[in-house]
């Protein structure tokens, strides 16, 4: 197998192809992936290679902080056997920034700009990332254990998928956008940006700043006057900086945005109930959140989405 970045490399001149001008489709490959850049829905591939809009991946759903990857932790706590399919991230490295980017394969870090590429991306493809999906083909030697997706987001996303992907199952992981903010703020994880050295000021200068912050990043008419009081309490309590609430709720309002949850979570309770389940992760602790998602996982047949 060859290295990712070779394999970046390779993705970033057929997507970048595609996308710029009437070229042939092209193939991404490596031993146990390809992605068929553009291709047509249901295109033969060779023997022993399957689409994977015919076999039944379980697709998780959620914003940044709704708790999907502790979910798919939990998983392996509890001993669940599955195939993660590569993610939401590294596919947007992949295959959505160089190609908005004349085939720059330079990282993009800063979330804002990574949103406006994106978003760039989905007036040439609706479906966003759930097409990217639609271009996978995998081994048949991978269909072992279930396949899990993290994730797909908003209604366009949901709405290809539910259309594209017939025995796809959906696990909605739901929480409000007070209790994602704050996760953010506190789970330092280096792709949010770096944290700022906490605020020497005492709680009640604090929360004053807080306030300001949030009404800087737009979220204060998104918020209780309830919730506010308890956001601010649990930050000032965590000695967050205040220019990391303004930083974080400015990711959180632009993702909001963009990927209403709401409209999304509607659309699959409208159009695929019966392969949806929706769980609020800020009223169940991570392993019941985990305890779900494999049951939904047992309960698809080995021979669902194959014919």
């Amino acid at each position: 197998m060859t290295t990712d970045k070779a394999h970046e490399e390779l993705l970033v001149g057929y997507l970048t192809d595609r996308m710029m001008a009437e070229a042939p489709v092209h193939t991404y490959g490596r031993d146990d992936l390809r992605i068929e850049i553009g291709g047509s829905q249901g295109a033969l591939v060779e023997t022993g290679w399957s689409h994977l809009m015919g076999q039944a991946p379980v697709i998780l759903v959620g914003n940044t902080g709704a708790g999907k990857t502790s979910a798919l932790d939990g998983l392996s706590v509890l001993g669940v056997a599955h195939d993660r399919l590569p993610g939401r991230r590294e596919l947007t490295d992949w295959c959505i920034l160089p190609a908005t980017r004349g085939g720059d394969t330079s990282p993009v870090t800063d979330r804002h700009e990574r949103f406006r590429l994106t978003s760039a991306f989905r007036d040439l493809y609706p479906g966003g990332m759930a097409e990217i999906l639609s271009w996978i083909s995998l081994p048949d030697t991978r269909a072992n254990h279930p396949l899990v997706f993290d994730g797909l987001r908003g209604a366009n996303e949901l709405g290809f998928a539910v259309d594209n992907f017939p025995a796809a199952r959906f696990f909605v992981i739901r929480v409000t956008l007070v209790t994602r903010l704050f996760r953010l703020c506190t789970r330092q994880d280096p792709f949010d940006g770096p944290q700022l050295s906490a605020s020497e000021a005492p709680p009640e200068a604090l929360a004053r700043e807080y306030r300001d912050r949030l009404g800087a990043a737009g979220l204060l008419e998104r918020m209780s006057a309830q919730e506010l009081q308890h956001f601010i309490a649990a930050v000032a309590t965590a000695r967050i900086d205040p220019g990391d609430v303004e930083a974080r709720g400015r990711i959180v309002m632009e993702e909001a945005l963009k990927y209403d949850a709401d409209e999304a979570a509607a659309l699959l309770r409208r159009r695929a109930a019966d392969r949806t389940v929706i769980v609020d992760s800020a009223k169940m602790d991570a392993d019941a959140v985990a305890g779900r998602l494999a049951g939904l996982m047992a309960s698809i047949s080995p021979s669902a989405g194959k014919g």
